[in-house]
């Protein structure tokens, strides 16, 4: 008997990740700002708290879906797009959770975001400014979101 594990179908073996068709098609439609936000159709309930939107995971198929297509910049614009209408409607957790969703998928990609750290921290100033009641479970998620930006170049 060998001692020599086959790694034939096994965890082990990898496979490039890919993009989910349903999303690709949202992508190439032009609706990856609305995908981002999450609004009807465009929903996808989180695994762990299924009333939320899972912008990590759309976050994370937008980067694979613009760096196989060479469009980042496309997909640049649309984060900030997303970002920006998320503050017009007064929404600090999607505006907060696409921030964290993004800098936690870039970390298992290759090509990043033509957006700048200079960017996305005006914006969370201008956020950060506004005077009244900071709802539940924003502050936990700044934090994280200001230390994630913090320790980045």
């Amino acid at each position: 008997m060998s001692s020599k594990r086959s790694t034939r179908g096994s965890f082990l073996d990898y496979q490039r990740p890919t993009v989910n068709e349903r999303l690709a098609q949202w992508f190439d439609a032009g609706s990856a700002k609305e995908a981002l936000l999450g609004g009807e159709p465009f929903i996808i309930p989180e695994a762990t708290h299924r009333d939320r939107h899972d912008r990590l995971l759309v976050v994370d198929q937008l980067l694979l879906w613009a760096a196989a297509r060479g469009r980042l910049q496309d997909a640049a614009a649309a984060f900030l797009a997303a970002l920006d209408t998320a503050i017009a409607d007064l929404d600090l957790w999607a505006a907060y959770d696409l921030v964290w969703s993004y800098l936690v998928a870039r970390r298992d990609h290759e090509s990043d975001l033509p957006v700048s750290k200079t960017e996305i921290l005006h914006v969370l100033d201008e956020i950060d400014g506004w005077s009244g009641e900071t709802p539940d479970g924003i502050v936990e998620l700044r934090t994280r979101v200001r230390d994630e930006l913090a320790a980045t170049p």
